[in-house]
Parts: structure tokens; sequence; C-alpha cells
């Protein structure tokens, strides 16, 4: 299973129904379901060369990947709304996140941008993994 989707799982188990969570980068359109006001995004910007392998049998590497919070701005809502909505929902992926190790993420969310028309926090999430014998050929 790959970081990202074992990330998604991680999330799912805990996010609220309004949440829509996609384990992979996507330009997301406008939301059409109301009844799911926030996406989760997440994306692998980096895998490098590792140090030690967590399983001592493939070859090790570091990967980096962003989960994104993301409200649409489009929906006619009025900003204090979206602001609202985007700030309860990084304080609850906050505390789906404290439950993994500090090694893995900083505690750390910025404030951003997904595009212009969704105002979003992103969380970097670093983990160590290994490459397979299967995965290499």
């Amino acid at each position: 299973m790959s970081a990202r989707a074992s990330l998604r799982d991680f999330i799912t188990a805990s996010a609220p129904e309004a949440w829509e969570i996609y384990g992979y980068p996507t330009q997301l359109g406008p939301f059409e379901d109301a009844s799911k006001p926030v996406a989760i995004v997440i994306e692998q910007r980096t895998m490098t060369a590792g140090r030690t392998s967590p399983d001592e049998n493939g070859i090790p590497i570091d990967i980096e990947l962003t989960v994104w919070v993301i409200v649409d701005a489009t929906r006619g809502d009025n900003r204090e709304q979206v602001e609202n909505q985007l700030e309860d929902a990084a304080e609850q992926m906050i505390l789906i996140l404290e439950a993994i190790p500090d090694q893995w993420w900083d505690g750390v969310a910025t404030r951003n941008q997904y595009d212009p028309q969704k105002p979003a926090y992103d969380f970097t999430i670093r983990a160590a993994g290994a490459l397979t014998q299967e995965e290499q050929e």
C-alpha cells in the first residue's frame, strides 16, 4: 500500500462525514455536494533515498506528503462562513494528526490557497519507508 493510501485510510477513519477525501492530487472543481463543504487532498511531494529501512529489507526512502484541508469559496457563502469552516476543519485535522508519531509531523499547519478560490491549510507529513524487490522490477 502506498504512503498516500495509508494516510488516506488513517484520516478517513476519524474524519467527519462532511469531508470529501482524495488520496491523490487532483484539480478540484466547484464542490457539488453541499453536505461536503470541506475537501482533503493528499499529495506526495518528494521521495528521496533514506538512511535506514524500517523493515531492514528494502531500499530505504523518505517520503514527504502534503495534506490539504480546503474549503470552496465559490459556493456563495460569505467570507466569514468560509473562514469559520476552514478554521474548524484545520482544528479537526490537527486532532486527527496528533495520533501519528512526532517524527512524522511537526505539529505545523500553514495557511495557504489550493487555488485562488479555495482557501486552505496544508500539513506536511514525513515518513520513512522502503522499496521492496517487487517495486524495483
